[in-house]
């Protein structure tokens, strides 16, 4: 990808929480050379309202990473970057 431009990975809606501590969103990235680079994770709900999980800014070095993020809602939602 070059400089300014956006890619956008969505889930499709998920059921709510399928395990009754709540479940886990795991995800790889590269984050590196990208200064002012960042990735928003981003629940959203199907009533329409949004959460933001965790933003992910600077430079991360040069390897991919891994994310896990706990997921808990009563409703079903979908997550997006």
């Amino acid at each position: 990808m070059q400089e300014q431009q956006t890619a956008v990975l969505q889930t499709q809606m998920i059921p709510s929480q399928v395990h009754p501590d709540g479940d886990c969103f795991q995800f790889w990235y590269f984050l590196h050379y990208y200064e002012t680079g960042s990735i928003h994770v981003t629940m959203k709900h199907d009533d329409g309202t949004e959460e933001k999980l965790v933003v992910l800014e600077g430079d991360r070095g040069s390897m991919w990473r891994t994310e896990r993020l706990p997921m808990k809602s009563a409703t079903p939602y979908q997550v997006s970057t």
